[in-house]
């Protein structure tokens, strides 16, 4: 793969010591860099990927339904631990015809 194959993205964000996403950050900030990454990626995953996928003109359907199964089994397949408390997570999505 060619750096010309790659898409890239370049994310800053700097926010205020009494904002709202400061503790965020300071949580962040104490993560090794790859962990840091790692984790963001995720969020951006769990947050944002159903609907990238629903716009992305270049999946098709079958490819649509495999993502959709795989976002399903991996993020809500099990019981999300909060604060050392066990919260249940649902997720209904589908692919329209």
């Amino acid at each position: 793969m060619t750096e010309r194959d790659l898409i890239e993205l370049s994310f800053r964000y700097r926010t205020k010591p009494g904002s709202k996403d400061a503790p965020l950050f300071r949580y962040l900030k104490k993560l090794k860099p790859t962990q840091r990454k790692q984790m963001i990626l995720k969020a951006l995953r769990a947050c944002y990927l159903i609907e990238a996928v629903k716009a992305d003109e270049e999946l098709d359907k079958v490819d649509k339904r495999k993502l959709v199964r795989h976002l399903e089994k991996v993020y809500f397949d099990e019981t999300l631990v909060v604060n050392g408390e066990g919260v249940e997570a649902y997720l209904n999505v589908s692919v329209r015809d």
